[in-house]
């Protein structure tokens, strides 16, 4: 334990003692990585990211073909048409199906819904009727 006197004329503690290096320590472990993160280039990154995209790019030109098929743990996938395609518009054009939902022919939606259809249209007829009848009472 060193002992010293301080200006005031009283001895250090033992935690005085050590929190002089500590304190100089961390300083320099602080000043160490701001140095180190200001001396990386940004510029890197960019030119990464653009290599990147390219690489995708080619990618997903020589990507699958419709009716290409994969097994994937024991499941077989083909390569078609998402028929959900347009409805969104984060929906991919082509999708990985599995083999038992696939058919060739069956690249349509499935068809619409006729009591939802009829619904809808009496929806709309009521619609035309209470506008008729608010525009009446409004004049």
């Amino acid at each position: 334990m060193r002992k010293g006197t301080p200006r005031n004329d009283r001895p250090l503690t033992p935690v005085m003692g050590h929190a002089i290096p500590l304190f100089a320590g961390a300083s320099l472990l602080l000043l160490a990585s701001l140095l180190i993160s200001c001396s990386t280039p940004a510029g890197r990154e960019g030119a990464a990211n653009a290599a990147k995209t390219e690489k995708a790019e080619k990618l997903r030109q020589a990507g699958p073909a419709a009716g290409d098929v994969r097994l994937v743990n024991g499941v077989e996938y083909v390569y078609a048409r998402n028929w959900k395609f347009g409805s969104t518009p984060d929906e991919p054009e082509y999708v990985w199906v599995p083999r038992e939902y696939y058919s060739p022919g069956d690249q349509k939606p499935p068809a619409p819904n006729t009591a939802w259809e009829k619904e809808r249209k009496d929806l709309l007829e009521r619609l035309k009727k209470l506008e008729a009848e608010v525009g009446q009472s409004g004049e």
